[in-house]
């Protein structure tokens, strides 16, 4: 079992691709329309969440703020998994695999470094 996966426009598409040949439900920014429409980022968690998917940003500055902000309002969200930078293509792909071991049933409400 694994959770489905929401990866920003700032994902690079062989992450993407990686995953979906791992076999892992992966939607991209650009498949879901939201890409260059100026989405906010707490329109892009709303999206993720009402999807059940985690997002994948490295926008590790605004969405640690906006996880503590939907954390004081009860507010749920379905994960945000940061990417730290200059990561590898490889290691991205490495590190969500590690998590969609370590949490089968997903990571609801969780802010997690990769």
């Amino acid at each position: 079992m694994s959770f489905p996966l929401y990866l920003d426009e700032h994902q690079a598409r062989i992450v993407a691709t990686q995953l979906i040949k791992g076999g892992y439900d992966v939607l991209s920014t650009q498949e879901a329309g939201l890409a260059n429409r100026r989405t906010s980022d707490p329109e892009q968690l709303s999206f993720a969440s009402e999807q059940n998917r985690a997002l994948v940003t490295n926008n590790a500055v605004d969405f640690y703020r906006i996880h503590k902000e939907w954390w004081e309002e009860k507010r749920h969200h379905s994960g945000i998994i940061i990417v730290t930078p200059r990561r590898l293509h490889v290691e991205i792909y490495e590190g969500i695999v590690r998590l969609q071991e370590l949490y089968p049933n997903g990571i609801t409400d969780l802010i997690l470094p990769i």
